[in-house]
């Protein structure tokens, strides 16, 4: 066969992904394949292509034959595209004249055909009479035979030079009504996919026609396609809005920025990818927006993220509980990683116990080896068999030994976490020291949780920049993360640090540079390394309850433990909603309006949205007859400085009746020393406060009973301990012994 190079060639090896890979080409590259394709698309159709029955009918005519045919020809048939004087449609390749004439991709002329060794024994010249042939091949763009012009008939027949000449011109004219009737049929089935591609797409997608004004700046786009999804996305049909404006249909694409930010797509040519508000007076929706330029406009993809912005506040909400809870407890937080066996302790568990921190290691069998020997084996028991079913809670009673020795009784409570397929991931608890408790008699047993780990247990890396964008802090993760060490006071550095080197560094640095321009913007960007990793940078600003901007708060997550941070969040949360303690924070203003409130405070007959209307100020709970001491102390600890502060008092609950409760308050202060709001939880004492009256009236009522028994009386009480000590002795006994009391 005759072939020449393909001027195409170098596009099948050519490494980088061209536009549209994945469709239909469009384009004339002839194989086997594709002449079976247009063939039997053509004789599906029915009806003849006008352009090649007039070929056919003019070969006949030019060389006075009585039967003509343009045909394809594959590996096994001819096929007949239009013919004149025969109706036929298909035939057989082998011992073909078609065939024999593409095979070559050279003119046949055959005088007798009954005589050619070739085609005798052929059922074209043994049964159809068919008795001379003179054909030329249809050479495509591709250099390749797929077919033939040809005109045949009964009987020999001589043939000059001149005939397959002139054959070749008709050829020709075959050869392009065939290849633009194959670049239809190509065309047809790719916009046949777009079309189904589109509408199958779980995002809306649009596209966008510029419109100019006379000075050629862009005032506006028309609306030219929308998929089935941007129609439910956008409430509106197709119908009623392709061909119109855009600024038209959507009035407030000019309020929220789009149309502004759709023109610079269409000028610069740089694609945009954003997060968008729709408000209108019947919803508000958030949608993720992609624009790219096409030729005269735009192509916008969107999908509606209103679940992930409800899920980004749930989570803001939770790390500002987990603060003040870290803030304020006493308790000894612990976590534990099922994966890695890391077990990590807060700062309270050395405060408590006395070890040193150098001393705490980070695995479970140095904290069973602090466990009493009697409780150690039951104790690890029941923890292992917790985490190694289907529990999500655990507690136990048990010793564990101090610094200097001694024993203290804990009470350790746990959430477990655990995957889809409900292994454990961590568990995460808080170790009540009722040691106290216990000895005294006095106090009751509560329940003590924490919303999360203290925030150098976070997964992220965290930054914090001030209002000039100088590093104040960073946390350990920062390093893992982020990869560099980091500075305090750099300017700039610190953020940029988190990006570069990264393969979207440019299109995040404007991201950046516009927060840092912008001390009201939020951002969230995925940035994408060249070695594989894939991190979410993501900063929030930082403001005064009156708006003034005191800096930015830079989060940096590794994407691949996203859903492990987030279901150990929402565990610490039902942890907390689950214990007594009531979370506050005021704001220092008169009457102490509540800024936040957590659901326990439903034990005293209020809602969080009793609390938070401001109707119900917290003044308004404190008993009239405790207010001016309460108000007093806080105003005088202010004064003083003190970071935090204790008190106890009665609050008035709904129903009427009154309890006393336990607060310990933490005082928010700015850099400047200004008062920022009071953060605190409370704990309701009222059956400790009994207790306490019951005893010191015990106590009196057998000093009194003593007074009046002639002799001596006295208490003598053996420690288990061996050591032994005289709570009580009487009058009598000091008369009678000639000792005091002391």
């Amino acid at each position: 066969m005759n072939t020449r190079p393909d001027p195409r060639q170098h596009d099948q090896t050519d490494p980088q992904p061209s536009p549209g890979a994945g469709l239909p080409r469009i384009e004339l590259r002839w194989d086997e394949s594709a002449v079976s394709r247009l063939a039997i698309h053509a004789q599906a159709d029915g009806q003849p292509c006008p352009v090649l029955a007039s070929l056919a009918s003019a070969a006949a005519q030019m060389l006075d034959a009585p039967c003509a045919a343009v045909t394809l020809v594959d590996r096994d048939s001819v096929r007949i595209l239009a013919a004149h004087g025969v109706d036929i449609d298909r035939l057989d390749r082998p011992q073909s004249f078609c065939g024999e004439c593409a095979s070559t991709a050279k003119p046949l002329i055959v005088e007798d055909a009954a005589s050619d060794p070739r085609f005798r024994s052929s059922p074209l010249v043994a049964e159809a009479g068919v008795g001379h042939y003179i054909g030329v091949p249809l050479i495509g763009s591709c250099a390749t035979a797929i077919g033939t012009l040809c005109v045949f008939g009964p009987g020999k027949r001589s043939a000059d030079p001149q005939s397959t000449g002139r054959l070749s011109t008709l050829a020709a004219a075959a050869v392009r009504a065939i290849e633009q009737k194959r670049l239809l049929i190509e065309h047809d089935a790719q916009r046949d996919l777009c079309l189904g591609v589109l509408d199958a797409s779980m995002d809306g997608i649009c596209t966008l026609s510029e419109l100019t004004s006379a000075c050629g700046r862009i005032t506006d786009f028309r609306i030219t396609m929308m998929n089935a999804r941007a129609e439910q996305l956008l409430s509106a049909t197709a119908d009623r809005t392709v061909g119109r404006r855009l600024a038209g249909v959507f009035p407030r694409v000019r309020e929220n920025g789009l149309l502004d930010r759709l023109a610079t797509v269409a000028e610069s040519g740089e694609p945009q990818r954003f997060e968008l508000l729709d408000e209108s007076p019947h919803r508000a929706a958030w949608f993720e927006v992609s624009a790219v330029r096409i030729p005269g406009g735009v192509a916008v993809t969107f999908a509606g993220i209103d679940d992930r912005k409800q899920a980004e506040a749930q989570l803001k909400i939770n790390k500002d509980r987990f603060l003040m809870v870290s803030a304020a407890t006493e308790d000894m937080v612990w976590d534990y990683d099922a994966r890695s066996g890391r077990l990590w302790w807060s700062e309270n568990f050395s405060l408590c116990l006395g070890h040193s921190v150098d001393e705490i290691e980070e695995h479970l069998d140095w904290w069973a080896e602090k466990l009493h020997p009697d409780d150690r084996e039951a104790t690890v028991a029941s923890f292992d068999a917790a985490l190694h079913s289907d529990h999500t809670n655990w507690s136990a009673h048990y010793r564990i030994r101090r610094a200097d020795g001694s024993y203290a009784t804990v009470l350790d409570r746990a959430s477990i976490m655990r995957d889809h397929r409900g292994e454990p991931i961590r568990a995460v608890g808080a170790i009540i020291d009722l040691s106290a408790r216990l000895q005294a008699g006095r106090d009751i047993e509560f329940q003590r949780t924490i919303l999360e780990a203290q925030a150098e247990a976070t997964q992220d890396a965290v930054l914090v920049t001030d209002a000039s964008h100088r590093a104040v802090r960073a946390n350990h993760r920062f390093h893992d993360i982020v990869g560099a060490a980091f500075q305090p006071g750099a300017s700039y550095a610190a953020i940029r640090a988190c990006y570069e080197n990264s393969v979207n560094a440019e299109q995040v640095n404007i991201r950046v540079r516009a927060a840092i321009d912008d001390p009201w913007l939020t951002i969230k960007e995925e940035i994408e390394f060249r070695d594989g990793r894939a991190v979410e940078l993501h900063s929030e600003p930082l403001r005064q309850n009156d708006g003034t901007f005191l800096g930015r708060v830079w989060f940096v997550r590794d994407l691949t433990r996203q859903r492990q941070s987030s279901q150990i969040l929402r565990a610490h949360n039902l942890v907390l909603e689950a214990s007594g303690i009531v979370l506050f924070r005021w704001r220092p203003e008169p009457g102490w309006p509540v800024a936040l409130v957590s659901r326990n405070v439903e034990q005293f007959g209020y809602t969080p949205d009793d609390l938070l209307s401001g109707d119900i100020l917290f003044t308004h709970l404190v008993h009239h007859e405790d207010l001016p001491r309460v108000t007093e102390e806080v105003e005088r600890y202010i004064a003083e400085g003190r970071e935090s502060f204790e008190q106890e008092y009665r609050i008035v609950c709904r129903d009427g009746s009154s309890r006393w409760i336990y607060d310990k308050t933490v005082v928010d202060r700015a850099p400047d020393g200004t008062l920022v709001s009071l953060h605190g939880v409370i704990l309701d004492i009222t059956e400790r406060r009994r207790v306490e009256r019951e005893l010191a009236a015990s106590e009196a009522m057998l000093k009194e009973l003593t007074s009046q028994i002639p002799g001596a009386v006295y208490q003598y009480r053996h420690r288990p301990d061996g050591t032994a000590e005289i709570p009580y002795i009487s009058e009598g006994v000091c008369a009678i012994c000639g000792v005091t009391p002391q």
